[in-house]
C-alpha cells in the first residue's frame, strides 16, 4: 500500500507541472495494456492543477485527446495486422476480453461511427473499442474523427471537474480523501453503466442476427 501511495504521489507531482505527462499517461491508458492510473484520475488531477495555475486547460485537453488517439491507433493497428486468431487466443493477457470484442464486432460494421464515439466515453469499453475497428478496417479518417470527438468530450468534462475541485481553498492533500471517495463512487457508476451497455450490446447483436 505504501509503495502504491508513493507511486500515486510521484505521478501526481509529475502531472502538476507537465502536459507531457498527461499526454504519455493517456497514450498508455488508451491501449489495452494495464494502465498505472485511470484516465479519470489523471484528468481530474490535471484539472486541479489548471485551477492552481500550473497547467493550461486547452493544452491539457489537447494532450489528453491526442494521447488517447495515439493509444487507440496502437490497438487499431494491432488488431488490423495481428488478426483475430492471435487476439482471441492471447488477448486475455492484455485485458482484451473476447466476448466483448465479438459482440462489438458483429454490430460494428453497421454502427461503427457511433460506437467509436460512445465507446470512448465508456470506462472499460474505451480500451477495446478500437480493436473491432481494426478488425473491420474502419476508415482511418472516420476513426480519427470519432475517436478524437469522444476523447475530447471526456477530457473536457473531467478536466473541468478537476478545475471546480481546484478552486476550493483546500490543498490537494486535504482534498485527497474526497477525491478517492469520489473515484470509488464513480467506479460503482462505471460498473452500472458497463452492465447497461453490455445489455444493450446483447440486444443489438440479437436484433442484427434476427434480420439475417
Amino acid at each position: 500500500m505504501e509503495i502504491l501511495t508513493h507511486i500515486f504521489k510521484s505521478l501526481t507531482d509529475m502531472i502538476s507541472h507537465s502536459h507531457w505527462t498527461v499526454f504519455a499517461l493517456m497514450i498508455l491508458e488508451s491501449t489495452s495494456l494495464p494502465s498505472i492510473l485511470p484516465a479519470e484520475f489523471v484528468l481530474i488531477t490535471a484539472g486541479y492543477f489548471v485551477a492552481k495555475g500550473h497547467l493550461n486547460w486547452l493544452l491539457v485537453v489537447l494532450a489528453s485527446t491526442v494521447g488517447s488517439l495515439i493509444g487507440s491507433f496502437i490497438n487499431y493497428y494491432f488488431a488490423l495486422l495481428v488478426g483475430r486468431k492471435l487476439i482471441y487466443k492471447y488477448g486475455k493477457y492484455i485485458f482484451l476480453h473476447v466476448d466483448k470484442i465479438k459482440k462489438l464486432e458483429i454490430i460494428f460494421i453497421k454502427y461503427s461511427s457511433i460506437l467509436t464515439f460512445t465507446g470512448r466515453l465508456m470506462p472499460l469499453v474505451k480500451h477495446i473499442i478500437s480493436v473491432p475497428a481494426g478488425f473491420c478496417a474502419m476508415d482511418k479518417k472516420k476513426f480519427t474523427l470519432f475517436t478524437s470527438l469522444g476523447a475530447g468530450v471526456l477530457s473536457s468534462l473531467m478536466v473541468t471537474l478537476g478545475m471546480f475541485i481546484g478552486k476550493s481553498s483546500k490543498t490537494f492533500k486535504q482534498l485527497e480523501i474526497y477525491i478517492y471517495i469520489g473515484l470509488f463512487l464513480f467506479s460503482l457508476l462505471i460498473i452500472l453503466v458497463y452492465l447497461l451497455y453490455d445489455k444493450y450490446l446483447d440486444k443489438a447483436v440479437l436484433s442484427i442476427k434476427s434480420k439475417k
